[in-house]
């Protein structure tokens, strides 16, 4: 076997890995919904931790992590900025960075919106839904793009 097929089926060892994880975790949360184990007041305190504690962990966590300065993310150069990220599509984009910018255009949605919907308490059904399509609905679309698009 040629080291290209091997780098190949590795990747994709772990797209799918990484499908199996979330698919666990959303069957695990219906399940434990369905089931009513944490009580009638789940819903809303898993919302209220996933907003004031995990959102603003990410955050911190990717800032921390992350390659750029974070005072230049934040400084006059901001609408540079914004205006990069907004026409980083439409660039001349191969590889890896094509690969990164369609896949992550692919990723559900409407999670911080369901969250919004939770603590306010308005649309909540709307809002839990459109979070179930988009992520049952992006991971054949996310198998398809790595099928199409993974660096070889």
């Amino acid at each position: 076997m040629s080291s290209r097929y091997l780098r190949d089926t590795a990747f994709m060892a772990g797209v799918l890995i990484g499908f199996a994880i979330i698919g666990s975790v959303i069957a695990a949360g219906y399940l434990v919904g369905r089931l009513g184990i944490l009580g009638p007041h789940a819903e809303f305190v898993l919302g209220r931790f996933a907003f004031f504690v995990l959102s603003p962990a990410l955050l911190f966590t990717v800032l921390a992590e992350a390659e750029a300065d974070v005072a230049q993310l934040f400084s006059s150069r901001l609408p540079i900025s914004v205006g990069r990220v907004l026409s980083q599509p439409i660039r001349n984009l191969s590889g890896l960075p094509l690969f990164a910018v369609v896949a992550l255009a692919a990723l559900p949605t409407a999670q911080n919106t369901f969250n919004y919907a939770l603590r306010f308490e308005r649309a909540v059904p709307v809002a839990r839904d459109t979070v179930l399509i988009t992520t049952v609905l992006s991971i054949p679309t996310l198998v398809v793009i790595a099928a199409l698009l993974a660096p070889r």
